[in-house]
């Protein structure tokens, strides 16, 4: 669609320059059709577009109506015994002793110290996100409140023992960790 508007826009042009040169026509009338013509094919543009969108929406309704008419699969007879515990809570799906490697038998992030500094939003998503990969977070916080939000959450206060963190993650938007405190990570 948009080679018609292209090719239209350099048709009106060329047709145009030549009624200029022959005198049939101005320039300021030329200009004018130009930008109806040109918002005539956007809006034909648009309304083509509305038509793939609504298209598209009809598919996906479909889609999504299939999938909540299909049969609930989690009801269907289990392979394994159950056991107690999974009568009374239902989970369909558990991690556990679950570890992440880089090389066999080289722990990444589990069970590893890390320093979150500032717990802000980022902060706190970073801090939630590593406490769920097994990761023992500390937390650096000026602020009472949100320190107290931190030890809440299950996370260390900062104890001043930069040496101890494997890893070191800054969300404070400014510099905090000047050179000596860097050499003391080392």
């Amino acid at each position: 669609m948009n080679l018609i508007l292209n090719l239209g826009v350099v048709l009106v042009i060329l047709a145009g320059a030549w009624r200029v040169h022959k005198h049939v026509g101005e320039v300021g009338t030329i200009l004018a059709f130009l930008t109806y013509f040109t918002s005539i094919l956007t809006a034909m543009l648009s309304i083509s577009k509305m038509f793939t969108i609504i298209s598209r929406g009809q598919v996906s309704g479909e889609r999504i109506a299939q999938i909540l008419l299909t049969e609930d699969e989690r009801h269907l007879e289990r392979k394994r015994p159950v056991s107690a515990a999974e009568t009374e809570e239902e989970h369909y799906v558990a991690f556990e002793h679950v570890s992440f490697f880089y090389f066999p038998g080289k722990e990444v992030l589990f069970g590893q110290r890390a320093l979150v500094m500032g717990y802000g939003r980022c902060g706190q998503i970073l801090a939630r996100r590593l406490q769920g990969l097994g990761v023992n977070v500390a937390v650096y916080e000026k602020d009472q409140e949100k320190q107290g939000m931190a030890l809440a959450c299950g996370c260390a206060s900062h104890q001043g023992d930069w040496h101890s963190y494997a890893y070191v993650f800054n969300t404070i938007p400014e510099r905090v960790l000047d050179a000596g405190r860097l050499s003391a990570m080392r």
